[in-house]
């Protein structure tokens, strides 16, 4: 499922809550409704994990969730929404969002931090066990904001930058001892918390590493922990 058939799942549920809330609720107290609303409207499934998505699909969840608070509160649709939040005290879906990624990536900070470094060290002592060249990338990832683009997992210019420039040293080390059609494979240690780096540089003539054809004839593949 993408993100999108999420945000559109997420959407069609919480149009059947405003729904309920409204039918059942409408002759409560402002107190108990905007309660309701944070009840029932505040928790958004996996929206933390969304990063790839259209932002018309987005602004429809967007408009459904300020729709609820108006009809809950008996406003007109043309009302400012950021103002009904704001004199109710209550959370639009961006503020809602906010939360949920910060809460993530507290929670999973400490605990990934522990199970990477133990995963890396046994890659490490794989690849040395085979014989195959091993990268260390974590000094120049680790911690460093700037390597990655706002969702925090895909690397930004500069850190495409920095894993080209790790990748053409650990290449002209090894080119002395490459020959000309064995397969080669260089292991980048771990420097996400979602994805591991495997690169594979197939076929590659020593005498022509120094061209351009050596980045077309690279593949990243990217495996799951």
């Amino acid at each position: 499922m993408t993100a999108d058939d999420d945000i559109i799942k997420q959407t069609t549920k919480l149009l059947v809550v405003g729904n309920t809330l409204q039918r059942i609720f409408s002759y409560c107290s402002r107190e108990v409704k905007m309660e309701l609303f944070r009840s029932h409207c505040y928790s958004i499934y996996c929206n933390s994990l969304w990063s790839r998505f259209k932002v018309a699909t987005l602004n429809r969840l967007k408009v459904c969730h300020n729709d609820i608070l108006k009809r809950l509160l008996g406003l007109p649709r043309w009302c400012s929404s950021s103002l009904a939040f704001a004199r109710n005290g209550v959370n639009n879906l961006d503020v809602i969002r906010r939360h949920s990624v910060f809460s993530l990536k507290e929670y999973v900070g400490q605990e990934w931090l522990s199970r990477a470094l133990s995963l890396n060290s046994k890659i490490e002592e794989l690849c040395k066990g085979m014989g195959l060249r091993f990268v260390d990338g974590w000094d120049t990832f680790y911690g460093k904001h700037s390597m990655y683009t706002r969702d925090g997992v895909h690397l930004s210019k500069m850190g495409t930058e920095a894993y080209g420039d790790q990748l053409e040293k650990a290449v002209s080390s090894m080119r002395s001892s490459w020959s000309s059609s064995p397969l080669t494979v260089v292991h980048m240690r771990q420097f996400s918390s979602h994805w591991a780096k495997v690169v594979l540089l197939a076929g590659l003539d020593k005498t022509r590493l120094g061209q351009p054809g050596l980045a077309r004839l690279s593949k990243t593949v990217s495996a799951p922990d």
